[in-house]
Parts: structure tokens; sequence; C-alpha cells
């Protein structure tokens, strides 16, 4: 149980009986109106529009046909009903969602735990996604999302020598998609064939190689080949070095290409979602290099930098155009990434330890329309956490810190809507404490946000105050039971 009523219940079961293995899991989880702290007015305050119930339920039944070879059959489902969050300026809308997922999967494993192994799946899901948007007692609109999806994944592991292990695989996927928001009442489709082959290669004790070829068609924005390349050197019994570099192939999904809906808001003003199927693929590259280090048996330390460039980045903008709203889905000529990051972790003694992480992350876009549209990389560039653990028998405790620092805190004259923070840094902590009563049962209780700090993970900022607040101070008590 927390905050403001909030519960969420969880049970498994597993069995095994000679052949044969079950697993069952099931679910529900409730979430009343979320509270937060208002950066304007320092005051807690509801975020209306934010309360909602998810409910799941799960089934694996296995059969092992010989002592390499094992039959799996897995049937999920979710069903999720609330409202709508969207900004917290919008206020309670009385808005709705619904959300049915339902997947089933059938796998064959042959030469299971050898390296000759393999494995075959189909699979088949189903997705519907309805929404009405309200304001208040007025019904401006409902839409309906449905997604069918039916694949199948092959993989054959082959041993090329004693250090050295191939993987080939192919693949398949059709997923049929209507939406209320395409311009009719046709369902498309996306496809996508894929093959695959990678290569584990150990040269010798110190020196590791991983390599791979990708090639990838969609119907929609043809096909291309990536490649993959990962390297590990041990430089002595305490560090090692490492790099890796990929290409990227990325398709628009369904909605990018295919929504052009206008809806009716009110009598003057209307919500337009505009896709466009002639949207390109995004390209590129990414490669970073990194460090470990294990100082002594208390102490080990990770450094790491990336960079990554992606031509036709596809994202969402949007603007206003003749009294209306349209969210356009685009390309960017170009989204730039670069950054490091530092993870250090040490043992101070047997009941307490520690971790330390910072990263840094700097992003550079270009778009010729972006002083006329707007659209949102934006992100706080310096992010810390810090952890301390203690253990004790039966006692676990946790403190965890978590601060950024840098954050776009530039507003419009009069401070009105934009897609910056409204504050340029905030600092966040929990505490977490569990008690083993015996090997059965636990009890847990979390307190998030200790000091019921003010603070967005989402930029966008509306007369001073952040659009999408992060909740304030909760706190989470449960119970856990193992039989």
């Amino acid at each position: 149980m927390g905050q403001e009523k909030t519960y969420k219940y969880n049970g498994t079961l597993s069995a095994r009986r000679g052949k044969y293995g079950l697993l069952i899991t099931g679910g529900t989880y409730h979430q009343k109106d979320m509270r937060y702290k208002d950066y304007e007015s320092g005051n807690t305050e509801t975020f209306k529009s934010t309360k909602w119930e998810l409910d799941s339920f799960g089934v694996k039944l296995d059969r092992e046909l010989s002592a390499d070879k094992l039959l799996t059959l897995h049937y999920q489902h979710s069903f999720k009903e609330g409202r709508i969050p969207g900004a917290v300026l919008l206020g309670d809308t009385g808005s709705e969602q619904e959300r049915l997922n339902n997947a089933i999967s059938l796998r064959y494993d042959w030469d299971k735990d050898k390296i000759n192994s393999g494995f075959a799946t189909l699979y088949h899901s189903y997705y519907t996604n309805r929404h009405k948007y309200q304001y208040g007692d007025t019904l401006f609109t409902k839409t309906t999302d449905n997604e069918n999806r039916n694949g199948f994944n092959l993989q054959q592991n082959f041993a090329l020598g004693a250090k050295n292990t191939l993987a080939m695989g192919a693949a398949w996927r059709h997923d049929a998609i209507d939406s209320d928001l395409f311009v009719d009442s046709d369902t498309r489709s996306i496809d996508n064939k894929s093959v695959y082959v990678s290569d584990a290669w150990d040269f010798t004790k110190a020196l590791s190689l991983t390599s791979g070829l990708r090639y990838d068609h969609y119907n929609t924005v043809g096909g291309k080949t990536t490649a993959s390349l990962g390297l590990n050197k041990i430089l002595d019994s305490s560090s090692h070095l490492y790099a890796n570099l990929g290409t990227v192939f990325n398709a628009p999904n369904g909605s990018q290409l295919f929504d052009h809906q206008l809806l009716r808001d009110s009598a003057n003003y209307s919500t337009q979602y505009l896709g466009h199927e002639d949207l390109r693929p995004e390209t590129g590259y990414t490669w970073g290099v990194g460090y470990g280090k294990q100082f002594d048996t208390k102490t080990d330390m990770n450094l790491y930098y990336f960079q990554s460039r992606l031509n036709d980045a596809l994202t969402w903008i949007s603007y206003n155009s003749s009294g209306n709203r349209v969210y356009e889905a685009t390309n960017l000529n170009t989204e730039k990434k670069q950054g490091i990051t530092l993870d250090v972790k040490h043992k101070f003694s047997d009941r307490w330890r520690g971790s330390f992480s910072y990263s840094y992350t700097d992003v550079d876009y270009d778009y010729a329309a972006a002083a006329e549209k707007d659209f949102n990389l934006n992100l706080y560039p310096h992010q810390f956490k810090l952890g301390l653990d203690y253990n004790l028998a039966k006692i676990q405790a946790g403190l965890r810190l978590r601060a950024a620092t840098g954050g776009d805190t530039t507003l419009p004259n009069g401070g009105g809507t934009s897609t910056s923070y409204a504050n340029k840094s905030y600092l966040t902590m929990d505490l977490a404490l569990n008690y083993k009563f015996n090997k059965d049962w636990t009890a847990y209780g979390k307190i998030y946000n200790l000091t019921n700090a003010s603070y967005a993970e989402q930029s966008g900022v509306e007369n001073g105050s952040n659009y999408y607040p992060m909740p304030g101070r909760y706190f989470v008590l449960g119970v856990q039971y193992l039989f």
C-alpha cells in the first residue's frame, strides 16, 4: 500500500512434476490521483486525471520432450483502465482510456544447455487502446487503436571451435493496425523480415571479439544491413578495456506513418495528428569505449564514453495552424549525442556498502524549422546517483539520492509555455527498509522523495510550474510470502 491508498498485489505459483512444469503469475495495481509539490507556489497539489488500474495474468506450461528438448506454451494478459494524465494545466479533464493486451507464444528448444543449441518461436499478440477525450461533461471525441501481430523467430548456434561460437537466425513479423486517427477505415500493415549472424570469439584469455551483421527489410521503407563490433581486452588481473561500434536502422512506426486525423476539441479549436507515409528511416552509428578497474577487494570502478549520430532522426513536432494545434511526425536532419558515465562501488565493511554514479549527456540537433515548430530533446545534462546499503542478519536498509543539474530554465516573455524545466536542478531521497521474519515472510517499507522535492523528468513549463511533475513524498508498505 502506498500514497493516497494506492495498492498492489502480486502472486506467483510454480510447480513441476515429472516432465511437466507450470508457472502462474497474477497481479493487480490500483493508483489514485498522484500528489506533487508545485514549483511555483510551493504547495502540495493533486495531479488530477492520473488514477488508473492494471490487472495482469500469465501462465506458462512446458514439457520436456527429452533430456535436451523442451516445448513451452506461454500466455500473457493485461488490462489497464483509468484517466489520461495529460499536463497539470489541463486539470481534471474527465478523459479516460482502456488498454487490452493478449499474447500467446509457442517455443521449441533443442540441444538445450549445449553449445549447438537452437530454438524456434511462433507468437501472436493482440492490442487495443480506447481513448475518450473529454473536458468536464463535454465529450469531444472517442478513438480506438487496434494491432494484431504475428511472427516467428528462429536461431541456431554452432561451435566453430573451442573458443568460437557462431549464431545464425531469421525472423518475420507482420503487424496489422487500424486506428480512428487514420485518414480512412482501411487496415494498414507493417512487415519486417530479417536475417542475422553473430560471432563470439575468444582469441586469447585476455582478448575477445563479438561481431554481427543483420539485414532488415520493411514493406514501408525498404531494407538495410547493419553491423556491430565489440572488443574486450583484459589488461591485467584487475582491469580491462572495452569498445563497441554499431550502425543504426530504425523504421517509423504506424502512428508516424499513417495518423492523419483532425479531432474536434471544441467549437473553435481542434487538434490534428499528422503522419507521413514518405517518412525516412533513421540511419547512423553509435560507438563507445570503456575502462573497468577493481582497485582491491572492496572498490571497483567503471568509466564509459559514448557518441552517436542519427540522420533523419524521427520525432514529433507541435505547432499552431489556423488556431488549431498540430502534432506532426517528421525527420530531423541530424541528432548528435555524446556523453560519459562513471560508476564506483565500495564495500566499507560486511554491513555497509556504497555506490556512486555520474553521467553527462549532450544532445545537438539540426532542424531548419526549429524556430517555428516545437519539439523536445531537452534533458538534464548532469545526473548523479548515490546509494548506501546496510545489511545485518534479518534487516536490510538502503538510502538512495538522485540529483540532476544544468536544466534549461529559459522561459518566453511573460512566463508562458516553454519546453524547458521550472527548476535548473533537483535532489531527491528514497529510503527503504526490509525485515525478514523467517525464510518465508518478509516485510518491507519504502519512502520515496523523502524531502518532498518539486521536480520533473520530462520537460515542459506553464507559467513557472512543470507540466509533468514527478510525485511528491509518498510511502509504500508491503509483505512478501514465499512457499
